[in-house]
Order: structure tokens, then sequence, then C-alpha cells
């Protein structure tokens, strides 16, 4: 049994990459992460969301499994307002 995986160089918002999705399953990694980006030529954080969360979900369901995301380099530049 192998434990966890990073497959952050991927970005799964692109399509399921097949080959590791098979290897995962293959090997029987117990926890595995996958990278998520920003779509560069849109604004619009809501339909980035739904995208994103897309992934998330269509990842999952080819892994049989649950899995960590991150979204590598998809918030930068977001100025949050700081409570006083």
């Amino acid at each position: 049994m192998s434990l966890y995986a990073s497959w952050l160089s991927l970005d799964v918002t692109n399509g399921i990459p097949v080959a590791a999705v098979e290897r995962v399953n293959r090997d029987g990694w117990q926890f595995t992460k996958w990278g998520l980006r920003k779509n560069p030529a849109t604004d619009d954080r809501t339909a980035e969301a739904v995208r994103l969360a897309a992934a998330v979900r269509a990842m999952e369901a080819a892994l049989r499994q649950e899995a960590a995301f991150d979204a590598v380099f998809t918030w930068g530049g977001i100025r949050l307002p700081v409570p006083r």
C-alpha cells in the first residue's frame, strides 16, 4: 500500500489525466493531491469556482475515492479587506 502522491504539476481543470488516475488506482495510493488552475482568460470568479468544483467532482469520480486539491496560483493577486 502506498500512502501519499502529489500530482500538483497536473492541471485537472483541463480534463482528467487518465494515465495518472489509472496509476493511482492500480498502485493503491491512500491519499492524493491534485492541482487546479484558474483560467487566465476570465475574471468571472463565480464561473471559475463552478469550473473548479466540477473538476474536483470529476476527479473524485474517476479515482473512486476522495482526494485533496490545491488551487495552485489560482487566487494570487486577490486582495481581501483586513478587518479592523
